[in-house]
């Protein structure tokens, strides 16, 4: 039932490249689990053998390139909200330092993550 729950979550997440990646580990379990031991070598040597076998190295490098521009995305989008509440404070605190509030702001609106009215 966890994995269901687990495979649910990265469908709804928009991650469908882990999806894939279960499904050819599950598959590969399956085509191993049910050859016999003697059989397993030649079918193995007759994989390598295919051309298309040669496109696997480029998916994987591929599937890595994907996971890794999200996780910068990710980082970049959190580093920018985090921006965003230090620009926030720094702009309307008054905390006695001398620093005023300001009473009306309009924001650049080129950030999509940019509250409408922060002020």
């Amino acid at each position: 039932m966890l994995l269901i729950n687990k495979v649910y979550n990265l469908i709804n997440s928009g991650q469908i490249v882990g999806v894939i990646i279960l499904a050819f580990l599950y598959i590969s379990y399956h085509i191993v689990d049910r050859l016999p031991q003697n059989d397993l070598a030649d079918f193995i040597r007759q994989l390598l053998s295919l051309n298309y076998f040669y496109a696997i190295p480029p998916t994987i490098v591929m599937l890595i390139t994907i996971y890794w521009a999200n996780r910068q995305k990710k980082l970049y989008e959190e580093k920018i909200a985090h921006l965003l509440e230090v620009r926030k404070r720094l702009m309307h605190s008054n905390d006695g330092d001398g620093k005023q509030a300001l009473r009306k702001h309009r924001t650049s609106g080129i950030n999509r993550t940019e509250i409408e009215n922060d002020c």
